[in-house]
């Protein structure tokens, strides 16, 4: 009897208990989502938000007067200055930014925390319009910029030249000294690579920003993607002091890597031809470049003589014929001409002295011009590819140290990286984010060589680009 009685209650508590747990949900509906079961309010719908973005959060937006958000299209569009939403990121959304400012300062008419959760809901939702469609979820032609000190990515779109994305590292499970460096990018733009310093790794990236592969690599620096070959070539990283003296070689469909010898200190400076079957590196520490043939690992060794440049990275022409670096301590700019009966010894053929640290050359896609940001001048200068004379140099206050430059595959635009690691550059909205010197990326029209576009990126944006050119 005693049994029984104790059996009986211990089954009243179960129900007791059970009864409890299912008062807990917001509702009794077995038809609700997953996120109405946790008791999470779904994200509202662009028409739910519209009327407070209009008459709250864009009367904040006093550097982008043009700014419209009388529907989801305008709103997207951005001002003249670029976009004020990135989907699915509410943090590095400059209408967010701005409105946080706001709140912070107690400025009459800021968002009330119910409506910043309000927005912010809808931006990490996908900042979708009432149809269901994500902002810019089919730009096709798409710049990546590596921010060194940011653990994040910027995505640009490169036809409209407006910031589309951002690939936060710290969300995929890295930490905040990741340092990811450069980026490369596959001929069909289905995939892309980004270079992780801090953590020692190459990852792959498809489309959607979802990481489908990766490869452990010590403190990979400067990369080169040869479409042909399906092959991603890495350097080391300029930080490293003692690197390995091996460059490594990456089969990208299943990311297997070789490392190559190349007995150089501190490789760096990176070349590759459009076949991808020569690969180029330069030692940081000695005036020695490296050849290597990429598919037998036969290697050779070229001293250029004299004091050591410090080349920084290399370009090639587009027929594959002449390679171009600039000397970070010398700042003399070299032209070497890659022959056919000795591919693997690239011989100097002439040099022009330019000054302000010459750093990341990018040829045009026609191979007439080359565009070399000069990181201490805060310039950029567009060298002849057959005269090898400055034809004319770019100053423009957006131009903080510049760093890494890509250009368009019809040869339109060229893009540098202000890293403005120095602050020399005061953005619209300053002090927005965590730091004061967010970097920007410059657009520049091939046409008129004129700064046509500042794009604002985040902490010390290095490496960016494109498709390969064809």
């Amino acid at each position: 009897m005693k049994r029984l009685f104790t059996s009986l209650i211990a089954a009243l508590l179960v129900v007791a208990v059970t009864g409890c747990a299912g008062t807990s949900s917001t509702t009794g509906n077995d038809d609700m989502d997953g996120s109405e079961m946790k008791g999470e309010e779904a994200a509202p719908s662009f028409s739910d938000v519209q009327p407070l973005l209009e008459g709250t959060f864009a009367p904040l937006m006093t550097e982008d007067e043009d700014l419209n958000v009388s529907s989801w299209q305008r709103l997207v569009e951005g001002s003249e200055h670029g976009t004020v939403v990135i989907p699915y990121d509410a943090e590095h959304s400059l209408l967010m930014a701005v409105a946080r400012r706001a709140r912070s300062e107690g400025r009459a008419g800021a968002p009330s925390d119910s409506e910043m959760q309000r927005v912010r809901r809808w931006i990490e939702a996908g900042a979708k319009s009432d149809d269901g469609e994500v902002p810019y979820a089919d730009v096709q032609n798409r710049l990546y910029v590596a921010n060194e000190a940011g653990a994040l990515v910027t995505i640009i779109d490169a036809n409209e030249n407006r910031v589309i994305g951002t690939v936060d590292l710290t969300d995929r499970g890295f930490g905040p000294n990741s340092k990811p460096h450069d980026t490369a990018v596959t001929s069909d733009g289905e995939h892309w690579f980004v270079s992780l310093i801090g953590a020692n790794r190459v990852l792959k990236f498809n489309r959607d920003n979802e990481i489908v592969g990766r490869t452990e690599f010590e403190v990979p620096g400067l990369m080169k993607y040869a479409p042909d070959a399906e092959r991603l070539f890495v350097g080391r990283s300029m930080s490293a002091v003692k690197p390995p003296k091996r460059m490594g070689i990456i089969d990208t469909p299943d990311m297997s890597l070789r490392q190559i010898d190349v007995f150089v200190p501190r490789p760096h400076a990176l070349g590759v031809t459009p076949s991808g079957q020569q690969a180029y590196i330069a030692s940081l520490a000695r005036n020695q470049i490296a050849g290597i043939e990429a598919g037998s690992g036969q290697f050779e060794l070229t001293s250029m003589g004299g004091p050591v440049n410090t080349l920084v990275h290399f370009d090639i022409s587009p027929d594959g014929q002449t390679m171009a670096a600039g000397g970070q301590t010398s700042g003399t700019f070299f032209f070497f001409d890659l022959e056919r009966d000795a591919p693997l010894a690239p011989r100097v053929t002439d040099s022009l002295q330019l000054g302000g640290q010459p750093w990341h050359p990018t040829y045009t896609p026609n191979g007439e011009h080359l565009y070399v940001p000069q990181k201490t001048a805060n310039a950029v200068s567009v060298i002849g590819a057959d005269s090898h004379e400055v034809e004319t140099t770019i100053r423009h206050e957006a131009l903080a140290q510049p760093h890494g430059s890509a250009v368009r595959a019809d040869g339109r635009y060229v893009y540098v990286t202000g890293s403005n690691v120095q602050g020399t550059y005061t953005p619209r909205y300053p002090g927005l984010f965590d730091s004061e010197n967010h970097g920007n990326v410059v657009v520049i029209d091939t046409r008129t060589n004129e700064v046509v576009k500042v794009l604002r990126a985040d902490q010390d944006p290095s490496g960016a680009s494109l498709r390969p050119r064809s």
